[in-house]
């Protein structure tokens, strides 16, 4: 039995957020080194973009598991649990392995500090208890999902992989990643090492030319996704479409760029295939419509419909105003919260014109806006409230809404887990 609690464990895994979020390879390559590199006894599916990435994480890793394979998959960050992160065959790692893979990499963390090693950052440290896990659940594949980059990003410690896929680009992290476009996608190309299959999301030509050249360094094969290859057949709320053969496929995935996500998918699928991996067109068709991906478009209740949703930058505010604004309601309520370092002048601009109000709240975090001064901000949009709590601010937004208009909830991931336990809650007491 182990001596540390999971408490403790979560307590020491959130002491080295104190680390801060340091890009490069040299200390989760140490930490692997002296796990004895499990890493190296994985396949992988690896997964860079701005945004999209989990969805496109949970497509593909439902269609791997309708296909048969023990499929492992690393996501960040979490909604409700940091359990969630981790994940074989949709089961979330337990709170025993989390605090035996923690007590295990402490140990490990001891002898490389004695030898000079500097301390590795929670993101590696959560990257390499992935690998513990994977290796010891006996994946046959896993699909793993960048946390910043792609280059530098931790999960680049991996040597090989199936496949390299790159999902929407856009603006975010710029202070790392560079302040065009072509920068930011020439980091994210960097999990291009190695000779594999490139599948990458519909872009304009000089960005999706970054990804062609490093595909062809490295002696990929390289698919692109066409925006026209793509044909919505559905509705907002029946999401339905047509691609490359497949007639009628569905998904549970709200928004437009869902149906390119999950085509990427498949693209991606269909390329696994060709180099031997046992996945059928149904396997495809079937995994898509199974696929769940929390806190991104989802809706939590009706009458009024209110909906939650993950964007967090330019390019998710735009796409989540595209959404909103393909149906017909009375406008839009919006509680918001976000990071101070993120663009919320042109994120909140971009929905501006759908907003009846904001309710604002601040995010649990150290680099989240205060309510009030994003309120301040958003009145000049709308009229705005600042609220001391989440539940404060959903309580007040579902009383107050008239049935013809939605409430939306976005801006940071980091409060997103409180609305969802919110109606958890809520549906428990009904």
């Amino acid at each position: 039995m182990s001596a540390m609690t999971y408490d403790q464990a979560l307590a020491f895994l959130e002491s080295t957020h104190t680390f801060g979020s340091k890009l490069g390879l040299s200390r989760i390559s140490a930490l692997c080194d002296h796990l004895g590199n499990p890493e190296d006894k994985l396949k992988f599916v690896h997964i860079a973009g701005t945004n999209g990435k989990g969805s496109t994480a949970a497509y593909i890793s439902s269609i791997l598991m309708k296909a048969g394979y023990r499929t492992g998959c690393f996501t960040s960050p979490y909604i409700q649990r940091f359990t969630e992160r981790i994940t074989v065959n949709g089961e979330e790692i337990s709170t025993d392995d989390i605090t035996r893979y923690t007590e295990m990499i402490m140990r490990r963390i001891e002898i490389m500090q004695a030898k000079g090693i500097e301390h590795p950052t929670a993101f590696e440290l959560y990257t390499a208890m992935c690998f513990l896990h994977f290796v010891d659940q006996g994946c046959d594949i896993v699909v793993l999902e960048t946390g910043l980059g792609g280059s530098i990003d931790s999960t680049n410690v991996i040597k090989s992989k199936e496949a390299a896929v790159i999902t929407n680009i856009g603006y975010d992290h710029m202070e790392q990643l560079g302040n065009t476009l072509e920068e930011i996608a020439s980091k994210k190309a960097g999990i291009i090492t190695c000779p594999c299959d490139v599948v990458v999301y519909p872009m304009e030509s000089s960005i999706q030319s970054v990804f062609t050249a490093a595909a062809e360094a490295h002696g990929c094969r390289i698919h692109l996704l066409s925006a026209d290859d793509v044909k919505i057949t559905g509705g907002f709320f029946m999401p339905q479409f047509d691609f490359a053969g497949f007639s009628g496929l569905t998904i549970r995935l709200l928004g437009e760029h869902q149906y390119y996500n999950a085509s990427l998918s498949a693209l991606t699928c269909q390329a696994l295939r060709a180099k031997g991996w046992n996945i059928t067109d149904s396997h495809i068709r079937d995994g898509l419509a199974d696929a769940k991906w929390p806190g991104r478009m989802e809706v939590m209740r009706r009458d009024p419909l209110f909906i939650i949703d993950g964007a967090h930058n330019t390019q998710g505010s735009e796409v989540l105003a595209k959404g909103l604004g393909s149906f017909k309601h009375g406008g839009v309520t919006f509680i918001i919260g976000v990071m101070r370092d993120k663009e919320y002048e042109r994120m909140f601009g971009n929905v501006a014109h759908l907003a009846k109000r904001f309710l604002t709240i601040t995010p649990d975090n150290p680099r989240a806006m205060p309510a009030r001064e994003l309120a301040d901000f958003t009145s000049g949009f709308a009229p705005s409230t600042a609220f001391d709590s989440v539940p404060e601010a959903l309580r007040f937004a579902i009383d107050t809404t008239p049935e013809d208009e939605i409430i939306c909830a976005f801006g940071s991931l980091y409060y997103i887990g409180q609305v969802r336990d919110f109606f958890e809650r809520m549906a428990e007491h009904d």
